[in-house]
Parts: structure tokens; sequence; C-alpha cells
């Protein structure tokens, strides 16, 4: 994956937050975009967290009111059919296989905390699939055995 030159942590700091708040914007045929961009919409009690991700990704992303958006790029097109194959947000996880820093646990847990399933939060019968995988392998060295 050609990430434009963003440096290990702002690749993790950037799929946490497509997969956490944030959404890929979609390019409709009237569009006049060539490019997808992103879009985070969040509280003003969040703002203080926003501009930390703003001021870690600044050549990418800024805020404009309460949203945390990008220009429209061709990153984010590369991205969009990655995040989205069938127009539902998914996990790629082909991409997550090379993300280790830990800003990325990181944001994924700002971003979105905890979840709660229940038929009183989930009242559209949501269907969730639970994949317990690790974006890093711990790896023992020979000093470690």
């Amino acid at each position: 994956m050609d990430w434009e030159g963003l440096s290990e942590e702002q690749v993790a700091i950037l799929v946490a937050s497509i997969l956490g708040d944030g959404e890929i914007t979609k390019c409709y045929v009237y569009d006049r975009r060539v490019n997808n961009s992103y879009r985070e919409h969040f509280s003003m009690g969040q703002l203080s967290y926003r501009e930390w991700k703003q001021r870690k990704l600044s050549d990418l992303l800024y805020l404009r009111g309460n949203n945390l958006v990008s220009r429209s790029i061709p990153l984010m097109t590369r991205l969009f059919p990655l995040f989205y194959p069938d127009n539902k947000k998914q996990i790629p996880f082909e991409l997550l296989e090379d993300i280790c820093h830990p800003s990325f646990l990181l944001t994924l847990y700002l971003d979105d905390g905890s979840l709660l399933l229940s038929k009183r939060f989930n009242h559209k019968k949501k269907k969730f699939n639970s994949h317990h995988t690790s974006p890093c392998t711990y790896k023992r060295s020979p000093k470690n055995s």
C-alpha cells in the first residue's frame, strides 16, 4: 500500500480513525470530485482530542467547525474499496497485518471506547462479527526465550 509518505504512527492513527469515528466519503456520478475524502463529525466536548489527531496528521487533516476532514485525495480513493467493498464499512484485515504502532489501539479506543451489545441498544438487530486478532505479533528473540 502506498501511504504517500505517512509515518508508521500516522498510518496507525488514520486506519484506526476510519475504523472508528471517521469515514471515507463516497464519490457520486454527478460529483465534481475525482477522489474520495475523509470526514469525522464530533461534539465540541471532543475538540481537544480532534485537535491532537489533526496535529498528528497535519498534512492530511484539518478542522472545519466540528468536523475533521481531508481534501479529496488519491490516498482516500485507494482506501475506499478496502474499507467499503460492498458500500458497508468493513475491517480490511490485510491492512492491519503491518500496523504495529501503539497509536492504533489508542485511537481506536478513544474513538469508540467500548462496544455494548444489547437488544435495547441494538434495535436494528445488526450482526456483529468479533474477530480476535492482534495487529502485531510479538516475536520472541533468542534472548527472551
